[in-house]
Order: structure tokens, then sequence, then C-alpha cells
């Protein structure tokens, strides 16, 4: 039987949607999925004609990792670290030149994609009454994390599984099943993360905006649905924290450090390092390991920056930042800003990933850096009908 390697490639992708959620248990799971994923992208973009562009990214992402490793004092922080970068430039790329088979791959996978999208559902449904699945932080507040133990894990899974459930209900007819949105949504209010609740309600407009079968219906409704969830913050999780970063006079940082959870305290210092590192480390940065040293001199602990465009900047330098911001260009002007879809829709995608990116990290959480492209995909999906006209075969 012949092997489409694209459909393996995307099996394997949005099974991290699982995964992911049991990461802390079978870590290497994930490891073989990546691994394997990364060997059958390289092998799908290498394995085509006329790929000059291609190849000189890919050619430039090497040079910026022997760079980066050559600055670095072992041993490495993040192991991580290593590949997170390049598959994401890689992988933005790829979907932006093949659009159309990945819209097809979808479209005939509808058994594996509806039954991810239950079982995700069942595994959070079984874990909500268990109390393992609930996790104190430091001030004595309860968050809910299911078996992933950490909502940074978490909720990048429910951002893929809203994705699925969005071309389900497009491609599939099925809106009855905006449904399944509610236990990813949950997920993001009893997490805890103020960033992940954001990015979720986001998420939850876009598919209300094209659930809705007149536009008069989603602006009628979305007034009293905002209503909804602004209120239910008070009831979340997510609400703890927002109490917690409040500014008063005994906050431990200033106003702005207190309110990011101190990410401008020790975004200054990350900058101000990176200033101070000479010309050569500031166009090809300072190595993996040099983020986490400066944020632990700052905070203590050995973090990451919390922004994407710092910890690349810091990592890689001037010339890996130009890199990212090439890759993100190429993605909303090839998915979705050329194209005939509402300027609402393509403007709350801009955020989810701005907001990611600036406040917690995007393209280093595997499930949120899957998602985005797949959601410009379907969204563009429902507004050009030259997609829609796509027949159910593989090319």
């Amino acid at each position: 039987m012949k092997i489409n390697i694209q459909v393996l490639l995307f099996r394997l992708l949005l099974l991290f949607t699982l995964t992911t959620i049991f990461q802390v248990y079978l870590d290497a799971i994930n490891k073989i999925l990546f691994g394997v994923s990364m060997v059958l992208l390289l092998f799908l973009i290498l394995n085509k004609k006329a790929i000059y562009k291609e190849m000189l990214i890919f050619i430039l992402l090497i040079i910026f990792h022997v760079f980066a490793l050559f600055f670095t004092e072992f041993p490495l922080y993040n192991l991580n670290d290593l590949f997170y970068f390049v598959f994401w430039v890689l992988y933005s790329l790829y979907v932006v030149k093949n659009q159309e088979s990945i819209i097809k791959y979808l479209l005939n996978d509808k058994k594996f994609i509806i039954n991810l999208i239950r079982v995700w559902n069942l595994i959070v449904l079984i874990s909500i009454p268990l109390p393992s699945s609930y996790k104190i932080d430091w001030g004595g507040e309860r968050y809910f994390t299911s078996f992933a133990e950490n909502i940074f894990r978490l909720a990048p899974t429910a951002l893929g599984i809203m994705t699925l459930v969005l071309f389900a209900m497009i491609a599939y007819k099925r809106k009855r099943h905006i449904i399944y949105t509610i236990l990813p949504m949950f997920c993001f209010y009893m997490g805890g993360s103020r960033t992940y609740l954001g990015v979720g309600l986001l998420m939850f407009i876009i598919i209300w905006y094209i659930f809705c079968p007149k536009r008069s219906m989603f602006y009628l409704t979305i007034v009293p649905i905002a209503f909804l969830a602004v209120s239910l913050i008070a009831y979340s999780a997510t609400q703890s924290k927002i109490l917690a970063t409040s500014y008063t006079s005994n906050s431990y940082y200033d106003f702005w450090g207190t309110v990011t959870s101190g990410r401008s305290v020790f975004w200054r210092a990350d900058l101000e390092a990176y200033l101070n590192s000479g010309i050569i480390h500031q166009l090809f940065g300072n190595g993996f390991n040099f983020v986490y040293d400066v944020n632990a001199r700052i905070t203590g602990s050995y973090i990451w920056a919390h922004n994407d465009f710092i910890q690349i900047l810091t990592t890689f330098g001037l010339l890996g930042l130009l890199l990212y911001l090439y890759s993100i260009k190429a993605v909303f002007r090839g998915l979705l800003y050329r194209l005939q879809i509402p300027f609402l829709l393509k403007i709350l995608i801009f955020v989810i990933w701005g907001f990611n990116a600036f406040f917690n990290m995007f393209y280093t959480y595997f499930c949120s850096m899957i998602s985005l492209p797949l959601l410009m995909v379907i969204v563009n999906y429902s507004y050009n009908l030259h997609l829609q006209d796509l027949k159910l075969s593989y090319e």
C-alpha cells in the first residue's frame, strides 16, 4: 500500500493534541513524534523541484544554529530550543505553498479528525472531577490542568482542538460540533493563564462569526456573549491570577512589572544584555542559554523570555529575528491578507498570534504553532470557492 507522506505528517502533527496532555508521563512519545515529523517535513520540502528559496532558508537556519551553538556554554538548559525555530520556519513556508493539498487531506481524513476531537473532549471530561487534575500555585489558588499537569501544555492542545472543530463545522457541515468548544473554553477559564484565556476568547469569536448564518445575527449576539464571557471571569481560576497581578503599594515589582508578572522587568534586562553584547552577537545572537542566564540573575529562575521576539533576538540575533518576521509575513500574506476574507477575521487571527507571541511565546508551544497556519488555511477555505471545489482525492 502506497503511503502518502503528507497524510502521515499531518496525522502525527494533529496527534500532538492528545500526546501533549500525557507528556509528563510519556515524554518519549512526543520526542519520537517530533523527530519523525521533522524528517517527513524535510522530505516533503526537499523532494520538490525548484526549491531554491527553501534551500536558502534551510541553509540560513543551519548557519544561525551553528552560531548559536558556538556561543552556548554547555550543557543546554533546554534541548528543545534546538528544534523549535527551525521547525516553525520550515513548517510555515510548507503550509503556504501547499494549502490546497492540506485542505484535501483535512477533507479526506474526516473520521480521524472527528475521533480526535471526541477523544480529546472525553479525556478532559474524565479528568475534571479528579483532584489530581488541579494544581495549587504559590498563592494557594487551584488551577485546572487535566492530565497535563501544566496549563501551558493543556491550553495549546485546546487551541488545536478548537481549530479542528471549526473545520468540522465548515467542511463536514456539522455546525452542531460547536458544542465541542465548551471543554476547551473550560480549560482556558480554569487554567489560570491570562494569555491563553484571551487567545481562547478570540478563537471562539472567530468560530461564532462563521457559525452565525448572517452577519446581523453575529453583531446582535456578540455583545451579550462578550458580556457573559467577561462575567464568567469572576468565577474562573484566571480571576485569581488577575487579582494576584494587581498593583498595590506592597507589590514586589513596579506597576508594569506586577501587571506583567515580572515580564517587563526581565525583558528590559534581556534587551540591555543583548545591546551590550557586541556587534557579532547582535547579528548572530548569544546562544541558547543566554536569555536563561540573564533571567536567572533577575528572577532567580532559569526561564525563557516569554516573548518570541526577545527569545529569538537574544538566541539567534537580529538576522534570526528578521527570518522569523519573514516567515510570519509569508504566512499571513500567503494564507490570509491577499484573500477575500472578512477584515474582522484577519484582525482576530493576527491578534491571536501577536498576543501569544508577545506575552507568552508562540513558536515554542507546539500545538499552538501547528494550529495557527491551519486556522488560516481553514478560514481561507471557508471564504474561497475554488478551494471548496476541491475533489476528495489526494494528488
